[in-house]
């Protein structure tokens, strides 16, 4: 049990994910995640298509929709 500890901890200190615990909420973490990749990649390109095109999905409307619902303006 305690190796298994220890291995949660270098991969949450390596990567910053926050392992289950009581307080944890799987769809806030994908929430969290989606976000700090959507924020990622528009800093890296210049439009919304090249930024739906490096986040792997299928057009900017998408990204645009997924925008939206995360409250992440350009």
């Amino acid at each position: 049990m305690e190796h298994e500890i220890e291995i949660r901890r270098v991969i949450k200190d390596k990567h910053g994910y926050r392992f289950c615990d009581d307080d944890f909420d799987l769809q806030n973490a994908i929430r969290d995640v989606r976000k700090s990749y959507i924020r990622r990649a528009l800093e890296k390109t210049k439009t919304l298509d090249q930024a739906a095109s490096l986040l792997g999905l299928k057009s900017h409307q998408v990204l645009s929709s997924w925008m939206q619902k995360l409250g992440i303006k350009r």
